[in-house]
């Protein structure tokens, strides 16, 4: 079992769900990728963080996840397949996701280096 792996993963769904944006930019790689359930593709952590500037800014979201799979090499690299909801009451937004997370250790640290969410019905 690697703690340092599975504090970074709970770090990372937390400072999301709790609005915590400096917590999850400092999670993330620089050059992260993101694919979002549309479809689109963000490169970069800022490019990232500034297409959820809205959930940060607004504190409006509900977001819950469970852990489906994981599988980590210990100091290597690390996946996680969450089932995700992300909900925000009052504006009809509902959207169940398929998420998995890819994490890379560097520089003695986990870091959120890729996601990719896929839409559920």
């Amino acid at each position: 079992m690697d703690l340092a792996f599975d504090a970074a993963q709970r770090l990372d769904m937390e400072a999301f769900r709790d609005f915590d944006r400096a917590g999850w930019h400092d999670l993330h790689a620089e050059d992260a990728v993101s694919i979002l359930p549309n479809g689109a593709v963000l490169a970069g952590r800022d490019a990232i963080l500034g297409a959820l500037a809205a959930h940060f800014d607004e504190r409006r979201a509900r977001w819950s996840w469970t852990e489906l799979a994981r599988r980590v090499q210990p100091e290597t690299v690390g996946h996680v397949v969450y089932e995700t909801f992300y909900e925000v009451p009052g504006v009809g937004v509902r959207q169940r996701s398929l998420t998995g997370v890819t994490y890379a250790f560097s520089a003695g640290r986990w870091l959120v280096v890729a996601d990719q969410s896929t839409a559920l019905p």
